[in-house]
């Protein structure tokens, strides 16, 4: 690869050998000549590269293992039922307890205000 000094609107430095061609889709780019490459050339080793394989016995049997549903296998609507009762009255006592401390705080707050003296503070003279 050689290399020149570019001028007037190219300043710097450019590669020789380099063609300026079409490409699919009616874009012009640089490409050398080693790596360009026709679009049958192309199809001719994509067809080689993929080329269908037949998958192996195993394989396929662990796919189709896959799509088999055991009986029995999962949860039956009996336990489902009972797990989601379950789940509902724990969330119903948690629940509870949280309104019963709220109740007990506001409860207290209502104490103390209510034991505050009424006439303001007592001041007692420093004699």
């Amino acid at each position: 690869m050689r290399w020149r000094k570019g001028a007037g609107a190219k300043k710097g430095w450019t590669r020789v050998g380099h063609e300026v061609g079409p490409l699919p889709g009616g874009e012009m780019a640089k490409s050398s000549a080693k790596q360009a490459m026709d679009s049958r050339t192309l199809e001719g080793l994509l067809q080689q590269a993929l080329t269908p394989v037949e998958p192996s016995s195993r394989f396929v049997q662990t796919l189709r293992a896959r799509l088999v549903a055991i009986q029995g296998g999962g949860m039956s609507p009996a336990w489902t039922l009972l797990f989601a009762a379950a789940v509902a009255a724990l969330l119903t006592i948690a629940s509870l307890g949280l309104a019963l401390r709220v109740l007990l705080g506001l409860l207290s707050l209502l104490g103390i205000i209510s034991r505050r003296p009424k006439g303001g503070r007592r001041r007692t003279s420093p004699v």
